[in-house]
C-alpha cells in the first residue's frame, strides 16, 4: 500500500523558475562563522552602551515622589532620593560615556523631583496665604 496525501493535498510542486528574480526564494549568504575563543559575539552580554542603572531608578523615584508628597509626605525623602541619584548617575555617564548612557533619565528623575517639590510648595503657600485671607 502506498502512500495517499490527505484531500486537498497534492505532490510538492516544482519550483517556478519563470517567476522574476525577486518573487523567487531569497537565500542568504553564507555565515562568516563565530567569533575568536575569548571574544564575546555581537550583541551578546557586556556589548555596547547600557543604560546606567541609578539614572533609571531616579526617574522612577522622581516620578513617585510626586503623588508620595499628597500621602503622607513620604515625597520628600523620594525626592531627594532622586535628586541625589540622579546626580551621581549624571557623574558616571560623564566619565565613561562609551559605556554608559541614560543622561534622559537622570534628568527626568531631577526634574520630575524638583516639580514634585515645587507643586507641594505652591500648595503650602496657598493653604498659608488662604489661612491668612480668612482669619478674622
Amino acid at each position: 500500500m502506498s502512500f495517499q496525501p490527505p484531500p486537498g493535498f497534492g505532490p510538492p510542486r516544482e519550483p517556478d523558475n519563470t517567476a522574476p528574480p525577486d518573487i523567487r526564494r531569497f537565500q542568504p549568504p553564507p555565515g562568516y562563522g563565530s567569533p575568536a575563543p575569548g571574544i564575546p559575539a555581537a550583541g551578546g552580554p557586556g556589548f555596547g552602551v547600557q543604560t546606567n542603572t541609578m539614572a533609571i531608578t531616579s526617574l522612577v523615584t522622581g516620578i513617585l515622589s510626586i503623588p508620595l508628597h499628597f500621602c503622607c509626605y513620604l515625597g520628600w525623602p523620594a525626592g531627594i532620593v532622586a535628586i541625589v541619584l540622579g546626580v551621581i548617575s549624571l557623574s558616571q555617564i560623564a566619565k565613561d560615556p562609551m559605556r554608559q548612557s541614560g543622561k534622559g533619565f537622570a534628568y527626568g528623575g531631577i526634574v520630575s523631583a524638583v516639580l514634585g517639590f515645587l507643586a507641594i510648595l505652591a500648595i503650602f503657600v496657598a493653604y498659608g496665604a488662604a489661612a491668612i485671607l480668612m482669619s478674622p
